[in-house]
């Protein structure tokens, strides 16, 4: 992925008028705006895969309260009809 400074810093280094530019300061630049690249990268994976984690158990969460809820609402049906049978 390059975006538009790190491209800058890479044409300056390469192309760059050396009586204007240190294209040596330019290619550090590169360096480091590819190293910052890298690392955002690797952050955005992260934060991606903890995104996805985090709404696969919400959704598991969220499958358990329903089964809770349908379970608890057979026992009050069972216990109607029970009761219904005794009076």
């Amino acid at each position: 992925m390059s975006v538009p400074v790190h491209r800058y810093f890479v044409h300056l280094s390469q192309r760059g008028d050396r009586m204007k530019f240190d294209l040596e300061q330019a290619a550090v630049e590169s360096r480091q705006c590819a190293d910052l690249l890298s690392q955002a990268q690797y952050h955005v994976a992260n934060a991606r895969k903890i995104d996805e984690q985090e709404r696969e158990q919400r959704r598991r969460q969220e499958e358990e309260r329903e089964a809770l809820r349908q379970k608890h609402l057979q026992e009050q049906v069972l216990l109607l009809l029970i009761r219904a049978r005794i009076v």
